[in-house]
């Protein structure tokens, strides 16, 4: 999917990073042999705000299956937080969070939403993106949590 992601969109720059398994090593290898696409090694968590600002569209190109219908890419956040459309694939736990996330699954599916993302990143889109990041922090989620849990202690009445 990333290798005909990187040959429709010859003018684009496609920079992964991050470590790889011994059973992909070939098939980055190969992919990164491409004029377009960039393999970097892992980056410290601290340094990927960095290389996301530089991202034009957050991509999250899963494969379908077992394991990633039970999972949630915390890289979302990330992504969101530096106001970037994503398109996703393999994950349907991102369901419902468009239009910030387009699910296209499928290789056609997938190239056509990533050329459409480009073109949403206006600067309302980008503000739209971040407000709701700023909204769904942990800081946040977790002042909700606390709210709920001390509404139904409240309910209970007093312990005895």
């Amino acid at each position: 999917m990333l290798e005909q992601l990187a040959r429709a969109l010859p003018q684009s720059t496609l920079l992964l990073i991050g470590p790889t398994v011994p059973q992909t090593v070939l098939a980055l290898e190969r992919l990164a042999g491409l004029p377009n696409v960039r393999w970097l090694a892992p980056k410290p968590y601290a340094e990927l705000p960095r290389y996301v600002a530089a991202f034009d569209v957050g991509l999250i190109p899963y494969v379908a299956n077992a394991h990633t219908r039970s999972c949630f890419p915390l890289k979302l956040f990330e992504y969101r937080a530096a106001g970037k459309p994503v398109v996703a694939s393999g994950v349907p736990e991102l369901a419902g969070m468009e239009p910030n996330v387009v699910l296209a699954n499928g290789v056609p599916a997938f190239v056509k939403a990533a050329q459409n993302a480009v073109g949403r990143d206006g600067d309302g889109d980008r503000l739209r993106r971040k407000q709701l990041a700023a909204r769904n922090t942990w800081e946040t989620k977790t002042e909700r949590l606390m709210e709920l849990v001390h509404r139904e202690l409240e309910a209970d009445g007093p312990m005895a």
